[in-house]
């Protein structure tokens, strides 16, 4: 299994490339937290605000979390993330929030299953208005 990556504070896009579905899980601590749909071709893109760490599992599967080598969420710096998901690809996903803001807008994305889990959160969810059957789980806190 690959390394986590890290990338500097601002714009990180990954390419869906010969994937033909979509599995992406989003660990995010403490912050304030968006997602839509994502520029043509990409499986994820976005603005990372406080800086991001992903790995990059094969075609298709990303893990995204926050980058916390120069401080903790709230406590050291802003994080704020405007995160873009495939809407090309039957998608899987996956939500580890903490102490967050999050708006999940998954209207324009074909969104098969949807795993949340919050602690001390706001969220809200817009489901997929065309994607078909999607199977949601959430514990929140």
């Amino acid at each position: 299994m690959p390394a986590c990556s890290r990338t500097a504070p601002g714009r990180a896009s990954f390419k869906i490339g010969g994937a033909t579905s979509a599995d992406v899980r989003i660990q995010y601590g403490a912050g304030e937290l968006t997602t839509h749909a994502a520029a043509p071709g990409n499986l994820v893109d976005g603005q990372f605000t406080g800086g991001v760490s992903h790995r990059n599992d094969g075609p298709g599967r990303v893990e995204l979390r926050q980058d916390t080598t120069n401080g903790w969420p709230w406590f050291d710096r802003r994080f704020a993330w405007d995160v873009g998901l495939t809407g090309e690809l039957p998608l899987d996903l996956r939500v580890d929030g903490g102490a967050t803001r999050m708006v999940l807008d998954l209207r324009d994305l074909k969104v098969r299953s949807l795993e949340l889990h919050t602690g001390a959160s706001g969220t809200r969810v817009l489901l997929p208005r065309g994607a078909g059957a999607t199977a949601v789980r959430a514990e929140t806190g």
